[in-house]
């Protein structure tokens, strides 16, 4: 198992913040959904998050927790292979409703 969430770059967890923090705040801890509400960065009108520049993250080495896909799952207590397999299953959903090529699917390994 990687110890790092195999992203493929998408972007569009960056462009559907609004999306992405409401469902996940619903289904969270008390802490998961103080960490959102601290959450730094504006979201425009479409979702996207501010710091998502020229189709990547400008503060990708310094990004807040709830941007961090493994110190998320660390911070709820989930094993890693099952958080990173929630996790790739929403990027998949996201992915093939936007109709990206099928190169940005995420395959989650054991």
């Amino acid at each position: 198992m990687t110890k790092d969430f195999p992203c493929t770059s998408c972007g569009l967890c960056c462009q559907n913040m609004s999306e992405i923090f409401t469902t996940y705040y619903e289904a969270s801890s008390p802490i998961v959904q103080f960490l959102l509400d601290k959450f730094p960065y504006k979201i425009d009108e479409n979702g996207t998050c501010e710091k998502f520049v020229n189709g990547q993250c400008s503060v990708y080495e310094d990004r807040p927790i709830s941007c961090n896909i493994r110190l998320g799952g660390i911070v709820q207590g989930f094993d890693q292979y099952e958080w990173y397999s929630q996790v790739a299953d929403g990027c998949n959903r996201m992915i093939k409703e936007a109709g990206l090529d099928e190169k940005y699917l995420v395959s989650v390994k054991k």
